[in-house]
């Protein structure tokens, strides 16, 4: 099908919309299948057009006496938490900046902590030793990688790059055309990068010449929808540079998955709620923002020098700003493939490190920011965390939902509010 066809058939679809007085009926029979008091209010609050007060709605979980009331409350309540037709007046790409600017100044001032942690006044020695456990961890989990290992593993995520965008992105074209670079990740491969993908350059990478390289001071921030309230920062990367950074993911996501930590999927995550709301053993946690907290002090802290050097080298250190570039206080953001891995294995090792401490079995599982570990645990795992400047969010809430069988789908409530699921 020729690129024309497809763009038409593309903006019909855009176009394409189901008349408004559809919509208004399926939410109302959606919400009045539910039958509670809170699809009752979800209801009038539509009809009224109160969508700031409807996008605001909380719960908690507390508030119920049964598994089947908060469920049906939760769905009433979420139901219309993404949608974009909502008049709210909210100008998401702000709210969506100004939480950005909030985390990049709370990186810095963890990051100027960190930097100067051997002279700090009154820092617990409980911190210390926490810290050295951690890094024990994270050490014995990375182990050593080899020059053939980063080379083989590198990918092209499905996504626009800062110079491959639009209809233009596919892996042939960005095989063809990409030749977006940071400075520190062209003086880590420029030597010996066509003698490890000789079909895709056979010469060497040049600043001048047919295989120019375009070097770029870094990537690019933009938003992205998230729901009813905000947009979520994204930030677009120099396609080379996005190569390597899939590399370093996967070599992470496999090493984890040595460990026990899966990250294909959150079936493991689901399964211990579920137990746990049997047995009360273990508290899940989640975080505020946690892929804007990661501070660059933090990561060199914890991580082995080869592993950080490789990492930093393959990240981009500024991003564009009003035509200039300024240095990221967070060590990588969303955008960078490697940056979930790297936040779960962060917490995998703070969780773990929490465990020995207090001398209980260490059963912990991973998914990006949300994790499990034992309840007796929580307490010091979440103030250490939070002295590597991560937020535990105390509000939300977590709604794990696990069919064992075809028909009935067992509702698994976790509030962070109270450290036992």
């Amino acid at each position: 099908m020729s690129k024309t066809r497809m763009g038409k058939l593309v903006k019909l679809a855009c176009e394409t919309r189901i008349a408004r007085s559809s919509t208004d009926h399926f939410i109302l029979d959606y919400l009045h299948a539910l039958d509670c008091p809170r699809a009752l209010t979800v209801w009038l609050l539509y009809v009224n057009r109160e969508h700031n007060q409807l996008v605001t709605l909380d719960i908690d979980p507390q508030h119920y006496y049964s598994a089947e009331g908060f469920r049906d409350a939760y769905q009433a309540t979420k139901l219309l938490s993404k949608a974009d037709f909502l008049e709210t007046g909210i100008d998401k790409d702000k709210v969506a900046l100004d939480k950005f600017a909030s985390y990049e100044a709370k990186c810095g001032e963890t990051n100027r902590y960190f930097r100067h942690l051997d002279t700090q006044p009154n820092l617990p020695v409980e911190y210390v030793r926490l810290l050295s456990k951690a890094r024990r961890k994270i050490a014995d989990v990375l182990g050593n990688f080899s020059g053939e290992e980063f080379v083989k593993n590198g990918n092209w995520g499905p996504g626009v790059s800062t110079l491959i965008k639009g209809e233009e992105v596919s892996a042939f074209n960005k095989f063809r055309d990409e030749r977006g670079i940071t400075r520190d990740m062209y003086s880590l491969v420029s030597e010996w990068f066509h003698l490890a993908y000789p079909l895709w350059s056979p010469e060497p990478l040049t600043l001048m010449g047919e295989r120019c390289m375009k070097i770029q001071s870094g990537n690019t921030v933009t938003t992205v929808p998230k729901n009813s309230k905000t947009n979520r920062i994204i930030a677009i990367e120099p396609g080379i540079n996005l190569w390597f950074q899939q590399s370093i993911g996967t070599m992470l996501v496999r090493r984890l998955r040595r460990v026990g930590i899966d990250l294909t999927t959150q079936e493991n995550n689901q399964h211990l709620a579920w137990r746990s709301s049997k047995d009360d053993s273990l508290a899940t946690v989640d975080f505020s923002s946690a892929s804007d907290s990661i501070s660059t002090a933090v990561v060199e802290e914890l991580l082995p020098r080869r592993w950080f050097l490789l990492m930093n080298s393959s990240r981009s250190q500024f991003r564009q700003d009003l035509d200039r570039p300024v240095r990221w206080n967070k060590f990588s953001s969303m955008g960078n493939a490697f940056t979930f891995p790297l936040q779960s294995l962060i917490f995998y090792a703070c969780a773990w490190a929490s465990c020995e401490a207090l001398g209980i079995c260490p059963e912990i599982s991973v998914f990006g920011d949300d994790v499990l570990l034992p309840k007796e645990a929580y307490s010091l795992f979440s103030s250490f965390t939070k002295f590597l400047g991560f937020d535990v969010n105390l509000t939300r809430v977590s709604l794990l939902v696990i069919s064992e069988n075809p028909v009935d789908l067992i509702i698994i409530m976790a509030s962070t509010v109270n450290p036992t699921t």
